[in-house]
């Protein structure tokens, strides 16, 4: 009887151990999110959501309310995504973005969105926040880190205040994000780029090329309401709405053919050179060691952050150390050049799932055998 309980006990202590992240592979699956606002989820490869434009009788996707879990993209894609609140009479909150609220420890990094389209609607007055990443942060304590949106496209037909590509209004941390080729349309009040209005955040190491920002009150390529931020730069126009702080003793930069009102206006050349980001410490000095980086061939030569991919140039792998054999592996792996890479990422993908496989065959194991013990024990004791 002791082996037997000392062998469920065990199982017991395993069972809560094993990690309950959930894997994302389409995006059925993204928008399940909304079942389990407090999980832990990992896209494992992009996500084409095109087909969401025929969702709910044209409405697209519905925005995920109250995430308080944590999603980490890998660096993966969530392209061609659609909403329009217009055709969708399931939203019923004025927040519109793939995360219409998030709240408490949230955590979303590492994530690529291409091409997606977000509309609102022109019924029911004045609403509060569209974007495509978050439209509101409810005073959370999280970090949104590494998101880079590309070719956006966002209608607010003048029917929404804190409006912004990335986020309409947040309290959380975003740090080292991007935005690219992307577009808002008819903000009522407080648009930008990055977020439309700040709920004292902070906004440190990113940048902005190509936008453009329509609206009617407090626009800005940036920021509608700006505050606390640092070392940003803009390859075109930088402009705050509102709020101005000491953008250019922040280490904010912008394009000096483009005009702007927040930050110190550089030339082309200028934006290109490293020298330009240390003219300004502690808070406005780049740390071109750890975070950025700048390759003339990736990013048109303007500073790129180190976690993209293409923006540091790949070191050639070493061969030295190997035995005969080892080497002839290393070479059959690397034929194409890929292959190291490839079957790396498989096992950062597999063993997770073999960890739990693994971790399920001992439980079976530990259980059956906990039960043979037993009914042993009883015979025994019926002897």
């Amino acid at each position: 009887m002791k082996n037997y309980l000392f062998l469920l006990l065990i199982a017991l202590l395993i069972i809560p151990t094993i990690s309950a992240i959930t894997s994302i592979t389409n995006c059925d699956e993204l928008q399940a999110i909304e079942n389990d606002l407090a999980g832990e989820y990992v896209l494992v490869n992009d996500i084409n959501c095109s087909m969401t434009s025929s969702w709910n009788g044209g409405g697209g996707f519905i925005p995920i309310t109250d995430f308080t879990g944590t999603l980490d993209g890998q660096y993966h894609k969530i392209s061609n995504l659609f909403i329009n609140v217009s055709a969708n009479e399931t939203i019923t909150n004025s927040n519109v973005a793939i995360f219409s609220r998030i709240d408490g420890n949230v955590i979303i990094k590492n994530l690529v969105i291409e091409n997606p389209t977000i509309s609102g609607t022109t019924t029911g007055g004045v609403k509060t926040h569209i974007a495509v990443l978050v439209a509101e942060d409810e005073n959370s304590n999280g970090n949104v880190q590494n998101i880079k949106i590309i070719g956006a496209n966002i209608y607010a037909y003048s029917s929404y205040n804190y409006c912004g590509i990335m986020y309409g209004e947040l309290s959380s941390s975003l740090i080292q994000s991007i935005i690219e080729n992307s577009n808002l349309f008819d903000c009522y009040d407080y648009g930008g780029g990055f977020l439309g209005k700040s709920g004292g955040m902070t906004l440190i190491d990113s940048y902005i090329s190509n936008v453009t920002i329509t609206g009617h009150l407090r626009i800005g390529t940036f920021t509608g309401e700006a505050q606390d931020m640092y070392r940003l730069y803009s390859k075109t126009k930088g402009s705050a709405g509102f709020g101005l702080p000491n953008c250019a003793e922040d280490g904010i930069y912008y394009n000096s053919a483009f005009g702007g009102n927040c930050g110190d206006a550089k030339t082309e050349e200028e934006l290109k050179t490293q020298e330009t980001y240390s003219a300004y410490a502690p808070y406005g000095n780049y740390d071109f060691d750890n975070i950025w980086y700048i390759n003339n061939n990736y990013n048109e030569g303007y500073p790129c952050l180190r976690w993209e991919q293409g923006c540091v140039p790949e070191e050639p792998q070493q061969q030295t150390g190997f035995t005969p054999t080892g080497q002839a592996v290393y070479e059959i792996m690397n034929s194409s050049g890929a292959g190291l890479g490839i079957f790396m990422n498989f096992m950062g993908q597999a063993l997770p799932v073999l960890l739990l496989l693994l971790s399920f065959i001992g439980i079976v194991f530990v259980i059956g055998y906990s039960i043979v013990l037993f009914f042993k024990h009883s015979g025994t004791n019926q002897n």
